[in-house]
């Protein structure tokens, strides 16, 4: 990774059990054209053939490179998920979970959605995903008012993508799901991608403002991808440099590409809960703290911040982190210090511990906007 915050992501499509095809792929990319910092994968990593599976717990198939994955749409897939929290399934192998907000140490801010959309609003299965599950990303994202994430990974697609955009061979009008639909425009991805249609179909950009009458923000890509080895022979690999929203200057980010069209989605406010944050955060795998510090480099992202605000608000460049090892945003961060990462703490007594923000703070004077009291 690069000390700017340039980093080089590889996104795979439905692996469908093919895991020395993927593997195999993964690595020749990492050699020839990387180095990747990580593999996002969507869709459905199992398949009907599971043979290869056990080669990967065994450790004589090894995945090359840190690999996170989505949730089971299948129930014959759902016995490989224990923890539908998320979990570690295999070396460099990460189940995210049914539903949540990652932000990687590099800065970069993925939201994820597992499973296919459910009518029943109180269903609560590992293969589905209900209104809730929609109304709490973006209540962890920030709420209707979001200024946006840098990647969000869904299975299925949403539905109406091709609205005023190039042409696809998906009907997204009977495959697609409203509920994505609705999460993608009020969380304004960078890039959001999604699977299972065993099709490769890249929209022209879209801006996520209305001309003439908002602030011009980040546009969105949207990026569907095949099957791994499919016969039809479909894009199932998407490489892609990118610094994390959150380093960028916003006269930078705001830019516009030369193709851009309109927004696909309707605007429909999304209800969010803004009192219960850190309860669905308790739910998240990557909200848990160490308890065994002997497991502090047992996985990435233990440490990150995925609850704190980052005054997005101010859609502003943080100052150059540098050397600076207070902060968990920075690269020289000394985690090994950390003992917890939280939204507010209580009473604090500072002659045995200190409390610091994640993001950088140039000046101590300016941490009670961080921090609460």
């Amino acid at each position: 990774m690069s000390k700017i915050g340039n980093l080089k992501v590889l996104v795979v499509g439905d692996v469908e059990g093919r895991f020395k095809l993927f593997c195999s792929k993964v690595a020749g990319l990492h050699q020839k054209n990387g180095p990747f910092e990580m593999v996002l994968c969507v869709g459905n990593f199992f398949g009907d053939n599971i043979s290869e599976w056990s080669d990967l717990e065994k450790c004589t198939l090894e995945i090359p490179l840190p690999t996170y994955i989505l949730g089971p749409t299948f129930p014959e897939h759902a016995r490989f998920f224990r923890n539908r929290n998320g979990e570690d399934l295999v070396p460099n192998l990460t189940y995210l979970g049914r539903r949540g907000i990652f932000t990687f140490s590099s800065g970069l801010k993925v939201a994820y959605l597992s499973g296919t959309e459910c009518d029943d609003p109180d269903a609560n299965t590992d293969l589905t995903f209900s209104r809730k599950d929609v109304e709490e990303i973006v209540t962890l994202a920030g709420g209707n008012t979001c200024t946006g994430v840098d990647v969000l990974l869904t299975s299925q697609w949403p539905q109406g993508i091709e609205k005023h955009g190039n042409e696809t061979a998906a009907d997204t009008t009977k495959s697609g799901s409203p509920l994505i639909a609705q999460l993608a425009g009020t969380i304004k991805p960078r890039y959001h991608f999604a699977g299972l249609l065993d099709l490769f179909y890249e929209r022209t950009p879209y801006r996520n403002h209305q001309i003439l009458a908002e602030t011009t923000t980040h546009v969105s890509r949207f990026i569907g991808l095949a099957a791994v080895g499919n016969a039809n022979k479909q894009r199932f690999l998407y490489a892609f440099n990118v610094i994390p929203m959150s380093k960028i200057p916003f006269h930078e980010l705001r830019k516009q590409p030369d193709s851009c069209t309109q927004c696909p989605y309707e605007r429909k406010p999304i209800s969010t809960k803004a009192d219960k944050v850190e309860d669905i955060m308790a739910n998240q795998y990557f909200y848990d703290t160490i308890s065994d510090p002997r497991d502090v480099n047992k996985r990435k992202g233990n440490f990150q911040d995925r609850g704190a605000k980052r005054h997005e608000q101010n859609q502003q460049r943080p100052e150059d982190v540098g050397k600076c090892w207070f902060c968990l945003s920075s690269p020289d961060a000394e985690k090994h210090l950390v003992v917890s990462v939280g939204l507010h703490v209580g009473r604090s007594f500072y002659t045995h511990w200190s409390r610091m923000s994640v993001s950088h703070v140039c000046l101590s004077v300016y941490l009670s906007v961080c921090l609460p009291a």
